[in-house]
């Protein structure tokens, strides 16, 4: 493996890895997953059979820490089927190294199996895992906090990063800003946006925003100059949500993006806030993907 820093410095070093056979799964951790959880993924899927297209999918899992998935729903959205919601149940098992399987069947009549890794605060990321599935993607499953699942729970600034695509198909991310004050509406929103190498700036606001008591919720936000966007989120707690937008991809803003919202920790912010070593992570394509 070799790798080359930003001054063209190059280093390597061997590296081996060891593929080993897959063992039946005792379930000695499944008490480690236990609770509710929200759930984010993106990747390209084939379900129509028509070819692989950009889908994005947030949902929540009740997990009961004896191997079993007892309840959970979802929103999906891709640019040929479009906009899908329902529930699922499944099973699970998590072996003492915490690599463990999940099986999760859907209303829509879909099962798949996923592989995730389990992390000591009981979060951790999955991909799909098997080979039936047309469905190429990695993801997150957070603990929730059931006792935020309510509007009211979320006051203050919060920043957003989205991540999707137009309908053209051209790679489209978002970031922005907005402040929340416990009711419906949201204000002060602001948006820098590239869309497949074109760069723009807006605000926005909403007056729906509304979480349910099972934790999704719903929000419209209503984008200067260009239209409504209408999202599904999936509450992780007061400072964290999981979104997919769930527009037909012809309609609205005429985009499909998922992404996460996080609440900011300061009021006020100045250039001397940024200090000290940070990690960066940049996602995209370049021109010869689709």
């Amino acid at each position: 493996v070799s790798g080359t820093d930003s001054q063209n410095n190059t280093a390597s070093q061997p590296l081996s890895i060891t593929i080993n056979a897959v063992q039946s799964c005792t379930g000695t951790n499944n008490g480690n997953l236990v609770g509710n959880y929200a759930f984010l993924f993106q990747g390209w899927s084939n379900y129509s059979g028509s070819g692989y297209v950009l889908t994005g999918t947030a949902g929540s899992l009740v997990f009961d820490g004896n191997g079993n998935i007892t309840s959970g729903q979802y929103d999906q959205n891709d640019p040929v089927d479009g906009p899908s919601q329902g529930t699922l149940t499944g099973t699970y098992c998590v072996p003492a190294n915490n690599l463990g399987t999940m099986t999760v069947n859907s209303s829509s009549g879909h099962s798949a199996t996923y592989a995730f890794v389990l992390q000591p605060n009981g979060s951790g990321s999955i991909i799909p895992y098997d080979t039936t599935t047309p469905w190429d993607a990695s993801g997150i499953f957070l603990k929730q906090n059931t006792s935020d699942f309510s509007t009211s729970d979320f006051t203050g600034q919060y920043s957003l990063g989205f991540i999707g695509i137009d309908n053209a198909y051209s790679r489209f991310g978002l970031a922005g800003a907005f402040t929340a004050n416990g009711t419906a509406n949201l204000t002060n929103g602001e948006l820098d946006g590239d869309d497949g190498g074109n760069a723009s700036n807006t605000t926005f606001s909403s007056n729906n925003f509304s979480v349910t008591p099972s934790g999704r919720g719903t929000v419209s936000l209503n984008v200067s100059g260009v239209g409504t966007g209408n999202l599904a989120f999936y509450v992780v707690n007061s400072s964290q949500l999981l979104i997919v937008q769930i527009d037909p991809i012809s309609q609205g803003l005429q985009t499909l993006f998922t992404g996460q919202i996080v609440q900011q920790q300061g009021l006020t912010y100045s250039d001397s806030d940024l200090n000290g070593v940070s990690v960066v992570g940049l996602q995209g394509l370049d021109t010869s993907c689709n």
